[in-house]
């Protein structure tokens, strides 16, 4: 356990965050042998999805990883266009517009990844699930950062339950 301890120098980091973002950097930092714990005031991803849309680059990062599959498989094929049209009813008579992310096809050209329509639960569920595979790697859900406290050495760092409220 992390919480109420010293953390020394940058080779020991907290991600407070367990979305997409906090969940890749928690990653990057384990995969480069950087000691982290990653804690989140939820105990699971959210029931409902906000993001889904994951460009080529991160695609191609999820495919160095060894997620690319995974992650795909819980989305959705989907051509990058919009239909522009007066009303939802008429969309599909609408004009077709590219929305800036490469088509399949365009993808294809320049990489063996393409972007993807993916649940951001979904795609939480697949970066903790890698996240804590990671031996530098620790995560705590259910609990937030109550307090930092600078000492001759770092930071101390209190961590309080969601659920008990106990602190440790």
């Amino acid at each position: 356990m992390l919480s109420d301890q010293n953390i020394a120098g940058p080779e020991r980091v907290i991600v407070v965050g367990a979305g997409p973002a906090g969940l890749v950097a928690a990653i990057t930092l384990a995969r480069m042998g950087v000691r982290c714990l990653l804690i989140d005031r939820r105990r699971a991803s959210s029931a409902l999805p906000r993001a889904t849309v994951l460009s080529l680059h991160t695609m191609e990062l999820l495919r160095t990883w060894g997620l690319e599959k995974r992650v795909q498989d819980g989305g959705h094929d989907v051509e990058w266009l919009m239909s522009l049209s007066p009303t939802l009813r008429e969309a599909g008579s609408g004009d077709r517009v590219e929305v800036g992310y490469p088509t399949v096809r365009q993808s294809a050209v320049i990489s063996p990844s393409r972007p993807a329509n993916v649940p951001q639960d979904h795609l939480e569920g697949v970066l903790l699930d890698h996240l804590r595979r990671l031996p530098t790697a620790q995560v705590r859900l259910g609990v937030r950062l109550e307090d930092i406290q600078r000492d001759g050495t770092g930071y101390r760092v209190v961590l309080r339950d969601q659920e008990s409220g106990a602190v440790d």
